[in-house]
């Protein structure tokens, strides 16, 4: 076992990462970050290949608060992403893949800001009345291409396990140059003052025949 966390007071839960004992590999330690039933987070970074790779397990339950899943994976993100790094997520979300909904929305939308997509499009929990992809990987995969994804069927849970292959040590070539914006807090300030210098009277006081299309053109 390479990293793990472990409630303190609810029952059940929690998330682990086991790897072969050929692995070199260092623990991420993001115990800082976890609350129990809301966000529950484990990672290691694997030293014995060529790529800069992070693996992270996570969990919400299905009580759990949802936004603030969504605030504690951004916070870890943001921490993580201060270098280039190569990045896989997977867990039990206890978001229904499956359908479109606002938390499926919400969660896809964050993490494509750091170019990471799901790829399991198979059910990963069967019961007698429904199946639902609540189980999933997110990676990059611009970078991952040739990878396969099938579940584990073993008996041993209401859950499918996931298997994915992929080469980890294939060469990326760079066929074109990316700008991104860099947010941090001076970022986010000197963004704020430039608002200061705007002049919004066309916004928030525009004339009396306006109508909301001319206001948000103007805006």
């Amino acid at each position: 076992m390479g990293a793990y966390y472990a409630r303190r007071v609810a029952k059940c839960g929690s998330v682990c990462i086991f790897l072969h004992k050929s692995c070199k590999f260092v623990k991420i330690d993001l115990n800082s970050h976890c609350i129990e039933r809301d966000f529950e987070i484990c990672a290691i970074k694997l030293t014995n290949i060529t790529m800069n790779l992070y693996i992270l397990s996570l969990y919400k339950s299905p009580s759990g608060n949802f936004d603030m899943f969504l605030a504690k994976l951004e916070e870890v993100l943001n921490a993580l992403f201060i270098e280039p790094i190569n990045l896989i997520i997977y867990g039990d979300f206890n978001v229904n893949f499956m359908i479109d909904t606002s938390k499926k929305g919400q969660l896809t939308s964050l993490l494509k800001t750091y170019n990471l997509e799901y790829i399991v499009n198979f059910p990963t929990r069967t019961v007698e009345s429904s199946e639902t992809i609540i189980d999933n990987i997110f990676l990059d995969t611009s970078k991952y291409s040739n990878f396969v994804i099938e579940p584990g069927i073993n008996g041993l849970s209401d859950h499918d396990a996931l298997i994915l292959t992929l080469n980890v040590n294939q060469h990326v070539s760079c066929k074109s140059t990316k700008f991104v914006r860099r947010y941090n807090d001076f970022s986010i300030k000197e963004f704020q003052v430039n608002l200061s210098y705007e002049n919004w009277s066309s916004v928030f006081h525009p004339t009396c025949n306006s109508d909301i299309d001319e206001i948000f053109n103007n805006f």
